[in-house]
């Protein structure tokens, strides 16, 4: 595990990584070129829709823009969660 990131035991068995992450600083990953496997094979539903053609590049990059500059609320997580979360 890079230095920073927090896992704990699952109780179903595994590990998991303690939300929000530790190595996060920001909108940025302190750990990026030595992440976590689940972080490199994880794809948020906006990656997914990309990468199938569904959305076009300016789109998805519309929505991350949106979601960067929107205040904190539960509008805001309903909205993180439909675009960034996994499908």
């Amino acid at each position: 595990m890079p230095p920073g990131v927090t896992a704990r035991a699952a109780a179903a068995g595994g590990r998991y990584l303690v939300q929000p992450c530790t190595a996060l600083a920001g909108a940025d990953c302190g750990c990026y070129l030595a992440r976590p496997l689940a972080c490199r094979r994880y794809r948020c539903a906006l990656l997914a829709a990309l990468e199938a053609g569904e959305v076009g590049l300016p789109e998805a990059l519309a929505v991350v823009a949106q979601a960067r500059q929107a205040p904190a609320s539960p509008a805001r997580e309903d909205f993180l969660t439909f675009h960034f979360g996994r499908r």
